[in-house]
């Protein structure tokens, strides 16, 4: 079941007719009679830089040479 059902199956309202993440805030709220906390669930779970996804790092002069190899490969000559 697609995620948007499940809220509106348990809220009795579509999240398509929100215009914003504080409208569906203020919703819930008012459907819970109380506000919503922000809970930790892990602490390691986001970088000291905010980032959940792993950093990739790489040579940009390398990547530029690998593009241009790849380009040469497909150019056919008539």
């Amino acid at each position: 079941m697609p995620t948007g059902e499940i809220f509106e199956t348990i809220m009795g309202k579509s999240p398509a007719s929100f215009q914003t993440i504080e409208e569906i805030n203020a919703f819930i709220e008012h459907k819970l009679g109380k506000k919503l906390k922000i809970k930790l669930l892990y602490e390691d779970i986001s970088s000291c830089r905010g980032s959940i996804l792993p950093l990739k790092s790489y040579d940009p002069e390398k990547e530029i040479d690998k593009a241009l190899k790849n380009s040469r490969r497909n150019i056919q000559i008539i």
